[in-house]
């Protein structure tokens, strides 16, 4: 691969993708509407271009649009938080995706590598019940939708399109109130945790994993298959969130059973693995959660260091 563009690089994980392709020589155009993120300074192989989704068909005028290798999406706003129910936002999202998939064509992407969720399998096993979705699920379905309108799209005009289905990313750089980065911070700060029973399955991946992936299957993907992103070993959330615990000390109390679990357990044993993007690709995690634990609880003391010095 040798030129990529990324959208939501000023997010977690397209600023990693795109600084771990720029790592490896790729000259990466990354693209946000914003990039307060970038606080460091910026590799040569990388042009930030300030660009929103409402107006990412002037992308092909920005951008010089010759032998693009690969175009990353990873760009959706309300991925966390209210705006997760909020359905004009992410009605909006899905026809964005569908607007960058025709860009990308028109700019000669030879192939088109959609961030897709875990959360969009869980939809549709909650729709084939009898209880009803919350509306936290218009979040999950505007990413199916996305997800199946770009497979036709892309058929029809002659792009190749993966999606590459995450689990549960943590890592470095993130700053989102997801589970294990609020968590950690609560841990850090001596406030006490509560969580459920945790008999769930779950399935956690490090960022530094996740980035390998993405770029291999941007290098080596299958066109139109999906590949899930996990670590290959899912498990009930409990003995993850024992493992960060233990990070910390080896009697802490986690508060397992303080709040009652009220969503639908999915066993990802049966349904998700890895083999098909280590057999495509060679990609295989390096990284066990503890090592990806610790690393993040570094990142996390050190930038409250930072923050307290300002």
């Amino acid at each position: 691969m040798k030129k990529a563009v990324v959208t939501g690089a000023n997010g977690f994980l397209g600023k990693a993708v795109a600084e771990g392709l720029a790592s490896m020589g790729v000259t990466v155009y990354a693209v946000s509407r914003s990039f307060d993120s970038w606080d460091e300074e910026v590799s040569h192989n990388i042009s930030l271009v300030q660009c929103d989704l409402e107006h990412i068909a002037d992308l092909q005028e920005i951008i010089p649009h010759s032998d693009i290798d690969c175009f990353y999406h990873f760009a959706w706003s309300g991925s966390a938080g209210p705006l997760r129910a909020d359905y004009s936002v992410q009605l909006n999202n899905a026809k964005y995706t569908c607007d960058t998939l025709f860009v990308a064509s028109k700019m000669g992407c030879k192939r088109f590598v959609l961030a897709s969720s875990i959360m969009e399998y869980e939809c549709l096993e909650l729709f084939g019940d009898t209880e009803v979705p919350s509306v936290s699920n218009i979040y999950s379905i505007s990413k199916l939708t996305a997800h199946y309108m770009c497979t036709i799209l892309a058929k029809n005009i002659g792009i190749e399109f993966i999606p590459v289905i995450i689990s549960n990313i943590f890592g470095e750089g993130e700053n989102s109130p997801r589970l294990i980065n609020t968590t950690i911070k609560k841990l850090l700060n001596g406030i006490q945790t509560e969580f459920t029973e945790g008999t769930q399955m779950y399935d956690f991946i490090y960022i530094r994993d996740a980035v390998r992936a993405f770029i291999a299957v941007g290098e080596r993907g299958i066109p139109f298959k999906e590949y899930y992103l996990g670590s290959g070993k899912p498990r009930p959330l409990r003995e993850f969130l024992e493992e960060l615990g233990s990070c910390f000390s080896s009697n802490i109390d986690m508060g397992f059973g303080r709040i009652p679990f009220t969503g639908k357990s999915f066993d990802y044993c049966k349904v998700f693995d890895i083999d098909a993007l280590t057999q495509d690709t060679g990609f295989t995690p390096e990284y066990s959660f503890s090592e990806g634990i610790n690393n993040t609880i570094e990142w996390i003391r050190k930038q409250a260091d930072k923050n307290a010095k300002l």
